[in-house]
């Protein structure tokens, strides 16, 4: 598990100096997601660092979730054409954060069963499934491997559709067999390292723009 954590973490520190380099390449919204990477360290070290575990790394997730969410929302919206459907990313994100703070205050005892995270994965998911939509019908022809957005489309769906099962099935683990509990979970990070290289690749496309031979 700790292998697994400290290779997801790495990722992430390399996506963040690549997403800086490359930042002149990119959209407004692409480039955030250097800063979401740096909100992502300064939730995951100070957990992995001091070891946090139980009602502390809870309290720090119940934070995260809304953040995380806003910058996908924002990413998303950016990149929709669809009127109605920026409005209903507005009111998800809205929604959604209404949620949280009402389990924050009222359920957070139940927070450990990771509700609020399979809510997030759905809702992500949907973004996701909305914007390969647009793709689908767009008349457009897009070189799809120079879209930065497609590459994360690529790592956001495959991570928030796995995550949302493991999540579920740990949850349900916990109270029975907690060494099968942390088998399923070592699937994080897995999945997480996955997520970032997509990020990785995201940020580096353009380079093929800029320089059509690497492209082959």
């Amino acid at each position: 598990m700790d292998l697994a954590v400290n290779l997801y973490l790495l990722t992430v520190m390399i996506a963040i100096p690549v997403g800086i380099i490359m930042h002149k390449s990119h959209t407004r919204p692409i480039r955030s997601l250097v800063l979401f990477l740096f909100v992502i360290l300064l939730i995951e070290l100070p957990i992995k660092i001091l070891s946090l575990r139980g009602f502390y790394q809870d309290l720090i997730y119940v934070f995260y979730g809304p953040i995380e969410y806003f910058f996908m929302c924002y990413l998303y919206r950016s990149h929709y054409k669809g009127a109605l459907a920026k409005k209903i990313v507005v009111i998800s994100f809205a929604l959604y954060l209404a949620f949280s703070i009402v389990e924050a205050i009222f359920f957070f005892e139940y927070f450990h069963l990771s509700y609020n995270f399979m809510l997030r994965s759905i809702l992500i998911i949907c973004l996701v499934m909305y914007y390969l939509y647009e793709l689908y019908i767009d008349e457009n022809i897009l070189s799809l491997w120079r879209e930065p957005l497609f590459w994360i489309s690529i790592g956001n769906f495959f991570f928030f559709t796995g995550v949302f099962f493991v999540m579920g099935l740990v949850a349900k683990l916990e109270d029975h067999d907690v060494e099968l509990s942390d088998k399923v979970y070592i699937l994080n990070p897995i999945l997480n390292i996955f997520l970032y290289t997509t990020f990785i690749i995201a940020f580096l496309c353009k380079l093929w723009t800029q320089h059509p031979r690497l492209s082959g």
